[in-house]
């Protein structure tokens, strides 16, 4: 509220940030700094129909409110504008004097700010030079407390490192650094040992955070590095990792190998389950996944061992792909033999986690593969992978996997109808669980009544008809699951949705085959919404859906969801619904549309590329027209006669 210098108001001014006030306007309506500590600054907001400019500061907890502290009003037309300020609530400068009141205006309005306490309300009367008043009311209060959520950590990374006997020492042996072979998520190590080394009591040494706890599978009993014996002679342990925040885990696979006479070419793939990994005539047929993605450094490198206790001569690797190639460097072209396993007795002396392929064993070697040229994010992987002895085959591996990170893969989204229930899905290729897709709209809007759900589902009920053109934006974000501390990776894409007006045609085209509107058998009626005529005397009508009861969800009419149990029952004999004619007669006379949606029973797959609208199932869907007026029911009434 704005007074003149005679006390009469003059006027309201709706004011935000700046606020005009004849040729003057506030800019900030006040700003507060304590003492000797840092600057907090608050905007006021004139409401019509209030008198005070009320200026309320939260300082940090910790400090006193019953201190003194600096308060300094600006106005844009500079300190020259006001005439005078007092501490008070005066109608004029007269008044002020009078009661002794002095005027602070060059202190209030000035650099430093005027001095007091504000722990109760202060109120300033500021006159300018144009013969304007106004009231601004100071007071402060402590910032509310704020519980703070501990921070519990997801990370869920083991390196193994090597082996203790059972007397505490390390045993003889080279271990694979976790992060040279890119297979899966860093999770299938390898220690090699000599062959007389005795595996049946030994105690695995890793690093892990102190965050995390470590249990073999099947146990109860935290793990200790170098201190938790297992027998492994049969070669292989898995174990899981719990993290901090008790939502993330990690499996770990570790792998221990011996040269033998049985041996022979070795990568730790072969012990997968999914690899369907199989021996004949000698030679190891397996599948591997590939995926030359930002989490892996864009490569994926293969480590080999020869396990065997003779040389493997001529060793070569020859690709048959179209969306990979081999590295003109770390692959193998039949020239030199990949020597057998040598039991070197300083093999530990330099373990650590940033072991370099460059200190490897005379028994390993690296084969690189790399994306071919001009292949382009989301393709998937193809390809065969053989290795060979002198051009002997030793060992076929088929190459599946995805080039580059998970994008979106869906290129257009089905046309929709006002007022019919609508639900699709916006795909991408990413394979992994734990890697867990977000969706945004980062561009343009949706038609009134829809939404894109976090998990990519288009949704909704649109109430408007048109061309929507709207950027859809997928984050991707894993745990801290991996040795890579890039686990982040967006994809965004432009589409646009149709929705057509609610015509006969349109609506009845947009039913689904098996949820189709049908004759109820139980009173020989039509199974829809007939045309109602205002003065008509019934007070229910009967929908009838082929859809299963127990799929049926809601249903909308003209876009607003009825209320089950308030503006009709549902049963089942398929789904059976009975509508209040006085609900089906609320909207008026005209055209009105009803939309039935259901829910199928298929299972959610929302981490995954599956086609799928929401956990609960795909969105189905049944819709009529009906009419409200004289002129529209007996027509419509035949049209559903003869069909």
């Amino acid at each position: 509220m704005v007074q003149n210098i005679n006390g009469q108001v003059t006027g309201f001014l709706p004011l935000l940030y700046k606020y005009s006030l004849n040729e003057e306007s506030i800019e900030e309506a006040g700003l507060i700094e304590a003492v000797e500590n840092p600057t907090y600054r608050e905007y006021a907001h004139i409401d019509e129909g209030k008198k005070y400019t009320d200026v309320l500061f939260s300082i940090d907890r910790e400090k006193d409110l019953a201190a003194e502290y600096k308060v300094r009003l600006f106005l844009t037309s500079g300190e020259s504008s006001v005439s005078a300020a007092y501490v008070g609530e005066f109608a004029s400068i007269e008044a002020a004097q009078n009661a002794g009141s002095p005027d602070i205006h060059l202190a209030l309005f000035g650099k430093y700010g005027y001095k007091g306490v504000y722990s109760s309300p202060v109120v300033f009367t500021v006159f300018t030079i144009t013969g304007n008043v106004f009231y601004a009311r100071v007071s402060l209060e402590k910032e509310p407390e704020r519980p703070v959520e501990p921070y519990r950590n997801s990370d869920t990374r083991v390196q193994f490192m090597g082996l203790k006997n059972a007397s505490g020492q390390m045993l003889p042996g080279y271990f694979v650094n976790a992060t040279a072979d890119s297979y899966g998520e860093y999770n299938y190590q390898t220690i090699m040992v000599a062959d007389d080394v005795d595996l049946s009591n030994v105690a695995p040494v890793f690093y892990k955070d102190e965050s995390i706890k470590l249990y073999v599978a099947g146990s109860s009993v935290e793990e200790v590095s170098g201190e938790s014996y297992h027998d492994l002679s049969s070669g292989m342990i898995q174990y899981t990792a719990s993290a901090e925040d008790k939502e993330h885990q990690g499996n770990y696979w570790l792998q221990i190998v011996k040269p033998s006479t049985n041996g022979g070419f070795y990568f730790n793939s072969l012990a997968d389950k999914d690899a369907k990994t199989s021996i004949r005539d000698g030679v190891i047929y397996t599948t591997r996944e590939v995926m030359l993605d930002s989490e892996h450094g864009n490569v994926h490198d293969i480590i080999g061992l020869n396990i065997g206790n003779t040389p493997i001569e001529k060793i070569s690797a020859e690709l048959e792909s179209t969306t990979l190639a081999l590295d003109d460097y770390w692959t193998l072209k039949g020239v030199k033999p990949l020597s057998q396993y040598i039991d070197d007795p300083t093999a530990n002396s330099d373990m650590s986690s940033n072991e370099k392929l460059d200190n490897r064993p005379v028994n390993m070697v690296d084969i690189r593969l790399r994306r071919a040229e001009g292949v382009k994010d989301g393709t998937l992987v193809n390809g065969i992978l053989r290795i060979k002895s002198d051009d002997r085959l030793i060992a076929e591996v088929t190459l599946t996997g995805l080039i580059g990170s998970p994008i979106i893969i869906t290129e257009d989204i089905p046309a929709a109808v006002k007022y019919v229930p609508y639900g699709t899905m916006i795909q991408n290729n990413n394979k992994y669980s734990w890697n867990v897709p977000t969706y945004y709209i980062t561009k343009g809007n949706l038609p009134e009544g829809m939404e894109l759900k976090k998990n990519g589902e288009l949704y909704g009920v649109p109430k408007e008809a048109g061309e929507f053109k709207f950027d859809v934006t997928m984050e991707l974000e894993g745990n801290s699951n991996s040795l890579s501390s890039n686990n982040r990776t967006s994809d965004s894409k432009e589409f646009i949705l149709k929705v057509a007006e609610n015509t006969d045609p349109n609506v009845e085209a947009a039913t689904d085959a098996e949820y189709y509107l049908r004759p109820d058998n139980v009173s020989d009626g039509i199974g829809r919404v007939p045309n109602i005529s205002p003065n008509a005397t019934e007070t229910e009508y009967l929908m009838v859906s082929n859809g299963a009861f127990a799929e049926y969800k809601d249903i909308y009419l003209d876009g607003e969801k009825l209320v089950r149990g308030v503006d009709y029952t549902a049963n089942s004999g398929s789904t059976r619904l009975t509508i209040k004619a006085e609900t089906l007669k609320r909207n008026g006379d005209g055209v009105h549309t009803l939309g039935m949606e259901f829910r199928d029973s298929r299972a959610d797959t929302s981490n995954t590329s599956e086609s799928r609208t929401d956990k609960e199932g795909n969105l189905k869907k049944a819709a009529q027209n009906y009419r409200v007026g004289k002129s529209f029911s007996k027509q419509l009434r035949r049209t559903f006669i003869k069909r």
